[in-house]
């Protein structure tokens, strides 16, 4: 037999019933995770970087998205980080009316003073109860 989880972490717990009244039964646990992001994208639309994201969340508690940007030679741009507490809107996502358990895309736009072809880079991580998913590098 093949069984597909999905994104939410916990106990399934499958019995099988057998014709001649026997009966196995087996829990299986799916740990919770860090964020797990899947694809990712991210293009200049001038005076903006847009970043896509699609992942999911087997604990349904996504918080901070952390951001870092890059120039055209790999040097980090100041001020450094950036960061948003995003946790109300994964709440609010993932326990209303949510249908896609806890898959996720998520699109971040960020205002660019000056030239926006400058930048050549960024990298994501998103944090959750379980900790911070890998970093996720896009180029622009």
């Amino acid at each position: 037999l093949t069984f597909q989880t999905g994104t939410t972490a916990g106990t399934l717990t499958f019995t099988l019933n057998f014709a001649d009244g026997t009966q196995y039964t087996k829990s299986v646990d799916i740990t919770p995770s860090p964020v797990q992001i899947t694809s990712s994208s991210g293009i200049r639309q001038s005076p903006y970087l847009v970043i896509d994201l699609t992942g999911y969340d087997n604990t349904y508690s996504a918080g901070t998205l952390a951001f870092n940007f890059y120039d055209t030679n790999g040097k980090l741009l100041t001020p450094g980080g950036v960061s948003a507490d995003a946790a109300s809107a994964f709440h609010q996502y993932f326990f209303t009316g949510n249908k896609a358990g806890g898959t996720f895309v998520l699109e971040a736009k960020f205002p660019v003073t000056g030239d926006v072809s400058g930048i050549g880079s960024a990298d994501v991580t998103v944090t959750n109860s379980s900790g911070t998913s890998s970093k996720v590098q896009l180029h622009f």
